[in-house]
């Protein structure tokens, strides 16, 4: 819904990886084996090897380790299609076998949900139970590194606990996703959960990058849960740029959708809010976390909203606004917040909820009006 600009200096990335190495035992281990892992991987592997070397002065055993967690996110999202890869062989041959045996079992659909039947009894079905109980080639990688989730939970829980650090770094209020509910710090204490964006159920070895740890709400977090869809990073290239929030009345076909006489009860009952874009994975995370069903709990903000940019964007009343405004030192710059009682400027959208539907109204109504709106 908004993305996270925010990307760590080598000044954070430092006290990133201290944070971190911090609450290892054995960190020289895993360095070893992610570099390992990375020599297997051709030239993307390679990439982050060489500039791994960076860290070598200041952390001489561990410095894979150290360019791992801090690793950007386009490099993370090329691994984990590599490992993605992995799975999707195993997941193939593993279903091929099953089809054979019984074609009422339901397909394997993730690692995550290989290990889930795992667990189940299938006393009707023995010869299917030992199939799924026989090693695929992604368990040596899974095992390898399934204690990044220990050490992700971890983290020490005093003034230094690392969402408190993560959201004070990327200066996020709101979560990233929705964009409906506050994340902010009480002191030392933080309101945001971490969600793993690639999730460590299915890839552990990305428990503890710093770019897979996005600050959200409970809501977002719970829902997406261990979800394995192509969803849509707030870290990606471009995040949400084309993605909308705008509305409909009802009935659709209706020939005149406004009236200024309207009521705010009238026109919350009249109006459907929609979310629009045109990207697969951003799509998937409207469905997945259910963020359009969420908006509709917020009708009669939007319908206030509508009101109120529909009287600034009169002339006339956007001089009495700013004349009201100016009278009690509300200047020029601050009188839009001020009268909507939200940002408009993009780069705000993090400081407090539902400003993007409210910035994403107002181009729309304003574009309408003959206004422009290049905010």
């Amino acid at each position: 819904m908004i993305p996270i600009t925010y990307r760590l200096d080598s000044a954070a990335e430092k006290e990133y990886v201290d944070k971190v190495v911090s609450c290892m035992e054995h960190p020289e281990t895993y360095s070893k084996k992610l570099e390992s892992l990375l020599y297997s991987m051709g030239a993307i592997g390679w990439d982050i090897l060489t500039r791994a070397k960076r860290f070598q002065f200041d952390y001489p055993k561990i410095y894979c380790l150290c360019q791992w967690i801090v690793m950007p996110y386009d490099e993370m999202e090329e691994i984990r299609k590599y490992l993605e890869g992995i799975i999707i062989e195993d997941l193939k041959s593993l279903n091929d076998s099953i089809r054979e045996i019984d074609k009422s079992i339901k397909e394997l659909t993730s690692y995550h949900d290989l290990k889930a039947r795992r667990t189940k009894l299938y006393s009707k079905n023995p010869a299917v139970k030992k199939l799924f109980l026989e090693a695929v080639s992604y368990d040596s990688i899974y095992t390898a590194f399934k204690d990044f989730i220990k050490f992700y939970k971890e983290f020490p829980k005093d003034s230094h606990r690392v969402n408190h650090w993560i959201i004070e770094k990327t200066g996020l209020k709101v979560c990233p996703y929705c964009n409906i509910q506050y994340t902010y710090s009480r002191k030392t204490q933080a309101t945001a959960q971490l969600d793993h964006f690639f999730p460590s159920s299915e890839y552990p070895i990305f428990a503890l990058c710093f770019y897979n740890l996005i600050p959200s709400c409970p809501a977002c977090n719970r829902i997406k849960s261990n979800a394995t869809e192509k969803l849509a990073s707030p870290y990606k290239k471009n995040a949400f740029k084309d993605l909308r929030i705008t509305w409909d009345y009802k009935p659709s076909g209706a020939e005149d959708k406004y009236h200024e006489t309207d009521s705010l009860t009238e026109l919350e009952e009249r109006i459907d809010i929609k979310i629009e874009t045109l990207l697969k994975d951003e799509n998937q995370n409207l469905d997945t976390m259910k963020i359009t069903d969420a908006y509709q709990q917020h009708k009669d903000y939007a319908s206030e909203i509508i009101k109120k940019i529909r009287t600034y964007t009169n002339p006339k009343a956007q001089k009495l606004i700013c004349d009201i405004g100016a009278s009690v030192g509300i200047t020029p710059d601050e009188v839009e917040r001020f009268y909507l009682g939200n940002y408009l400027n993009e780069s705000d959208m993090k400081k407090r909820p539902l400003a993007k539907m409210t910035r994403d109204f107002y181009l729309e109504i304003a574009r309408a009006r003959g206004g422009g709106g290049s905010r």
